[in-house]
């Protein structure tokens, strides 16, 4: 049954997305009405309707300030486009032979018919090629070269300055051209774009101010209430819970569904945030008027930052049940295929790992004692409210009490040497903590932002005007090599930018609080990499110690960039605009070019480019369908509008509102992933009236003809781009979108495993206060005044940041695991399910990262140090099988070599062992001091330890360092069959002979 998007479904019911679509349909007809009226028509030119495709492609859908930030780019573009054709058009008519002018101009001369004008004549001549001269023409191709290099080396490394380097393209391919045709300066041919430009930017800017104004600092502060944005998902979330809570854990179906539904949360609320927050650094660049003020709204911005972070948090409770629902499931599936698997049982050899055993016997013992999910969840749902759940705890422990002894809170004497299979295990009791935990935390990151805002409420109890205070922001927003924030406008450039796989420092600072102040920025991002060295060497070559060293290492990075994916790319760009160039400059062609439009081939081809194949051949489709789309909509735009006549300036401005008005409602409530064709259907509507209603009403050179004429030359043409840019893209050879996943996906497991490094590093130092005798409680935020925190809550800030970094990325890496799959398969077929299995287990693991750093401002010193010393998963043998592990996956999958082991154990065994000292799995007894077969810390377990109000943080970290453990184990699982392995039998045995005999020293000695 067909239902309408769920985005779509959220901005019918905005009141702001219907404004602002009005303002833009405004601007719209505006355009539509310059286009019709005679009088500006004529100053516009023959491209009088490029201020109509303006309105589309960047319509002014957001603060004015942020619009002008962005046409700021767009202005200096078609500025330096300008600059490079006049400079292109001057050094041409230095080398410009003048024998041979004077010989062009006698023999034009004699083709003069006297019985029609001259002027008109010598026009016709000039289009022709007539004038045109070799010297001249090949400066013109050297300049647009080297221009089309230089633009589309921008448009690769900075997203932000896609604008720029976009319209800069067109402008100079209109001046290199049509310059070369003229025998005299001709330095105004760009004033066709540019003075439709400039009617744009008036009417789009007037609109902004008079119809339905608002700030970015209103835009900040709606976005907030949006259901597309923050606090919306944030409550849809709670509700999720809230529905899981009131149905059994046993229903699969179920759970499945609620944990889909929260993976589509936790994206929403990630977009949300990055949209929103990314924003934040220009709040303090415009005049505002309100109660808040750009510092206010930044104080609120680090706080909700904290709030999204545990907002995600709360989702891990759905993650764990359904991540034990599918391996139950998956079990129940071998034993229905293997027929030896019950006997096989009590060994553990019915399935691939020993952890499977013991999660039967878990299973097994809760099930006898009621203590599984399906009882306990159902006392969560009863004290669900805020003002009963800190009792509700301790009903969650009414089920065990009958094992302890009421007055010594320890276990009964007949509970201990009950037989193993008699014994309760606590796993489920632990999973209701972490539910308790999460949502303790979240309660009380809610309650600061709550706090901070009726804080702010009475200090700034009056409207006021807040002057700008940052303009210097401006320049290093635009500069920024990764930011989002201009990109965003307008989806211009198809493929990834600069190399997704690196990650590099400067890419935290679009979820930074953005103060302005630089030197507290500086001292914030040399604290979140204090003990790291981040400096990469050169293992061939030595630092260089000279000036002349120096400049020898900038040169050879310079000469390195023209071989990677940017630089191929520019030079792709570069090759296909001097190629379809040619033919404009060539005398047998140069009038067919310019009577047919061929410049539009050429733009069409240089935009359709992107970095990366897949992203091309994808945006190539999308841009097919928008334009074939758009060209019978046009078609039929004009003739309603026209008839059979020369065309009705009402029926032609209310018939085009009425067919492009749907693409440009969706161009602003829509995804911008796929706003391109949307884009491109009402921009070829445009292209087919605007050209039709111009050779109608505008004396020109050559008839472009209307309607069909019009539309079937301009398939030709996009076909044409599309076949150039096709053909360039396969030499030398295609910049494979797949290698690209691939490289994110290794080097995003490294940065999950330095972020997990840090994670432990952390803990690890407030481990150390406690054996110095600090002895600190977790500060839940009492104090608010400044919003200043704990050196332990700064920490897990900056860990936040750098998770959200990473979340971005994998998020946007999501298109490229759809459009690697247009690449050609001439190597096989790509296995584009285990690679999104790999970007599924790294978000995964980037959740329970998050609930460690969680769970860690709630632990106080003593707990710490429980978890250190007295708990197997921070033993550093363990510790360095994991980084080694994480380094071995990552280095492996990024060069594509086969992996190397030497130890045949997975991590999430290893722990097991540490613990132990043995492999059987008669060692792996669940005991109710254990979880997944290891002590959470205490060699007996009391009613002291389950009251005791620390524990649920405690157990939090637990079971999210073991489901770390077992999500690398997969990972690693996959990374094998995509690599291969390199494995040494006899090497691995000894190895495992040796390691099992110090571990046993260590444990038993």
């Amino acid at each position: 049954m067909f239902s309408l998007p769920s985005w779509l479904l959220v901005a019918l019911k905005s009141r702001r997305k219907w404004k602002t679509f009005i303002r833009c349909t405004l601007v719209l007809v505006a355009t539509l009405v310059l286009l019709v009226d005679d009088a500006t028509l004529q100053s516009m030119g023959q491209a009088g309707f490029f201020a109509a495709i303006l309105a589309i492609m960047l319509p002014p859908s957001m603060p004015l300030t942020l619009f002008i930030l962005a046409n700021m780019t767009l202005v200096i573009g078609m500025l330096l486009g300008w600059a490079c054709g006049a400079a292109a058009m001057a050094a041409a008519l230095k080398a410009r032979s003048q024998t041979l002018l004077i010989a062009q101009l006698q023999s034009a001369q004699a083709l003069l018919d006297p019985n029609m004008p001259a002027a008109l004549q010598f026009e016709r001549l000039m289009f022709n090629g007539h004038f045109l001269d070799t010297r001249s023409s090949v400066v013109y191709g050297a300049f647009i070269f080297v221009g089309s290099f230089f633009l589309a080396a921008i448009r690769g490394l900075s997203p932000s300055l896609s604008l720029l380097s976009i319209f800069a393209l067109i402008v100079l391919d209109v001046m290199c051209s049509y310059g070369p045709l003229f025998y005299s300066a001709q330095y105004t041919i760009a004033k066709q774009f540019l003075i439709p430009t400039g009617y744009y930017l008036a009417i789009a800017i007037a609109s902004l101010v008079l119809v339905f104004p608002e700030t970015l600092n209103h835009v900040w502060l709606s976005l907030l209430l949006l259901a597309d944005s923050v606090f919306a998902p944030i409550k849809e979330t709670l509700d999720l819970l809230s529905q899981a809570l009131s149905s059994r854990p046993s229903d699969r179906a179920t759970w499945e569904s609620f944990t889909h539904t929260g993976t589509n949360l936790r994206q929403v609320v990630t977009e949300g945030a990055q949209g929103l927050l990314g924003q934040t650094a220009l709040l303090d660049v415009e005049f505002s008027l309100g109660k808040l003020g750009p510092g206010d709204l930044k104080k609120v911005s680090g706080e909700v930052k904290s709030l999204i972070f545990q907002t995600n948090g709360l989702l891990s409770f759905l993650t764990f049940v359904q991540e034990g629902n599918k391996m139950d499931e998956k079990e129940e599936a071998d034993l229905g295929r293997s027929a030896s698997s019950q006997k096989d049982k009590r060994d553990g050899m019915a399935t691939p790992d020993r952890l499977t055993w013991l999660r039967r016997e878990i299973r097994e013992h809760e099930t006898r004692h009621g203590h599984s999910l399906d009882s306990l969840v159902p006392i969560l749902e009863s004290v669900s409210e805020i003002k009963v759940f800190q009792e509700g705890r301790v009903k969650l422990i009414e089920p065990y009490k009958q094992f302890f002894d009421v007055e010594t809170g320890k276990l009964k004497e007949t509970t201990k040497h009950l037989p193993t299979t008699e014994k309760f295990t606590s796993r489920s009791l632990f999973l209701c903590f972490v539910f308790c935990d999460t949502l303790l935390v979240f309660s009380d990151r809610l309650s600061r932002v709550m706090r901070l805002v009726v804080d702010l409420d009475q200090k700034r109890s009056k409207v006021r005007m807040w002057a700008p205070s940052g303009f210097g922001k401006i320049g290093r927003k635009l500069m920024r090599s990764k930011g989002d924030d201009v990109k965003g406008v307008v989806p211009l450039a198809m493929g990834s930018a600069a190399d997704p796989s690196e990650y590099v420092d400067s890419e935290n600072s679009t979820m930074r609080d953005g103060d302005g102040d630089e030197e507290a920025t500086r001292s914030k991002h040399e604290e979140s990499h204090r003990g790291v060295d981040h400096h990469r060497r050169n293992p061939d070559a030595l630092p260089p110690r000279t000036g002349m060293g120096r400049f020898a290492v900038r040169l050879g990075a310079f000469l390195r960039w023209f071989k990677s994916a940017e630089g191929v790319f520019a030079l792709r760009t570069a090759i296909v605009t001097l190629a379809l160039w040619i033919p404009a400059v060539v005398p047998s062609s140069a009038g067919f070019n310019y009577e047919h439009k061929g410049l539009w081939a050429l733009v069409m081809a240089q935009m359709s480019l992107a970095v990366y194949a897949g992203e091309q051949i994808a945006g190539i489709a999308l841009r097919t369908v928008g334009t074939v789309l758009g060209l019978l909509l046009g078609m039929a735009v004009w003739y309603i509008g026209a008839g059979s006549g020369l065309g009705n300036p009402y029926g032609v401005v209310i018939s085009t509102t009425v067919f492009v008005a749907p693409f440009l409602y969706i161009r602003v409530v829509g995804p911008m992933q796929d706003a391109m064709l949307w884009i491109l259907a009402g921009v070829t509507i445009i292209f087919v009236v605007g050209y039709s209603w111009i050779d109608s009403h505008l004396e020109m050179l050559t008839s472009s003809g209307v309607g069909v004429e019009v539309g079937w030359r301009r398939a030709l043409l996009v076909i044409i781009g599309f076949v150039a840019a096709f053909v360039v893209m396969l030499f030398p050879q295609p910049t494979s979108a797949r290698t690209l996943v691939r490289k994110t996906v290794a080097s995003s497991l490294e940065q999950l495993g330095r972020v997990f490094a840090s994670e432990v590093d952390a803990i690890l130092a407030e481990e150390a206060k406690g054996r110095k005798g600090i002895v600190e409680r977790p500060d839940m935020g009492d104090q608010l005044e400044g919003v200043e925190v704990s050196p332990k809550e700064k920490r897990v800030r900056i860990l936040a940041e750098r998770m959200l970094t990473i979340a971005t990325r994998l998020q946007t890496l999501t298109p490229s695991l759809d459009t690697g799959k247009w690449e050609p398969q001439l190597q096989g077929s790509w296995p584009q399910h285990h690679y999104q299995a790999l970007h599924t287990l790294e978000t995964r693991l980037l959740s329970c990262l998050g609930l460690l750093a969680g769970s860690f401002v709630r632990l106080d010193t003593n707990w710490c140090y429980i978890l250190v010393h007295k708990t197997p998963f921070l033993n550093p043998h363990l510790l360095a099988d994991i980084f080694s592990t994480i380094s071995v996956l990552s280095h492996a999958l990024s060069a594509g070599y086969p992996s190397s082991f030497l130890k045949p154990q997975k991590c999430s065994e290893k722990k097991g062992l540490l613990d132990n000292g043995y492999s059987s799995t008669t060692e792996l007894d669940p005991s109710p001091n254990k979880v997944d077969g290891v002590t959470i810390g205490f060699e007996e377990l009391t009613l002291d330890v389950l009251i005791d109000d620390q524990l649920p943080a405690h157990s939090t970290a637990v079971l999210a360092i073991s489901s770390i453990l077992a999500i690398i184990d997969e990972i690693a699982d996959i990374i094998r069959i995509l690599c291969g392995e390199t494995s040494f039998e006899g090497i691995g045995a000894l190895h495992q002979e040796y390691l099992n005999g110090e571990e046993a020293m260590l444990y038993h000695a």
